[in-house]
């Protein structure tokens, strides 16, 4: 299996781990193991080089840091997560400054190819479609997202869409165990919940959702 995003720093001591092939870590130092890849945490406070695999909390960063992160990304030699659309406040932010989303917005700055997009909570078929032109791929923390109050992404538009979709763990506050099966029932059952239809999303969905693909 595949953990596609945890900020857990005890990660490989979990039990969950036990059963993943694949985990992406994002924080401000290393885990030294086979299965880890390791993100650079880059928030707006950030202080430091970026460099790497980037975790981008915010795309609200000062223009000096956002040239940084192209310019890392643009060398064409480590992968990038932006938790984009993660809240309303943040949609409309950029709205208000830029006149479009903050997944167009990371599109403008060419950061979106191939990357990888968290949070992706109000996110719009118009972004959906953004997301894919770009070969970009969904990463979906349903223990974070519902635990936080911050609801769930279109998860039945991505499938129709063909997107390629990810699950991660997020916090340890939600899911102590850093379980993907505890996060894909619950996307499940969310997913059918919200929209009031049994059985929401396909089973093979489902279980590529667990997959590296």
């Amino acid at each position: 299996m595949f953990n596609a995003l945890t900020f857990d720093r005890n990660i490989t001591k979990k039990e969950g781990d036990k059963h993943c092939r694949r985990i992406f870590y994002a924080g401000s130092d290393f885990i030294a193991d086979d299965t880890v890849e390791n993100f650079l945490l880059v928030s707006p406070t950030f202080e430091g080089k970026v460099q790497g695999n980037v975790y981008v909390e915010s795309l609200s960063l000062s223009d000096k840091l956002l040239d940084e992160l192209i310019n890392n990304y643009l060398e064409g030699k480590s992968k990038i997560i932006l938790n984009l659309s993660s809240t309303l406040d943040e949609v409309g932010s950029f709205d208000k400054k830029y006149g479009y989303s903050p997944v167009f917005f990371a599109e403008k700055l060419g950061l979106l190819e191939g990357a990888y997009v968290a949070g992706a909570t109000y996110v719009d078929k118009d972004d959906l479609d953004i997301i894919k032109q770009n070969n970009a791929e969904i990463i979906i923390t349903p223990s974070l997202t519902l635990g936080d109050g911050l609801g769930i992404p279109p998860i039945r538009m991505m499938e129709t869409l063909g997107i390629k979709t990810h699950l991660g763990t997020g916090l340890s506050e939600y899911n102590p165990n850093a379980n993907l099966l505890f996060e894909r029932d619950l996307i499940r059952f969310a997913a059918s919940g919200y929209l009031c239809i049994k059985d929401a999303l396909s089973d093979d969905f489902l279980r590529k959702l667990l997959s590296y693909h």
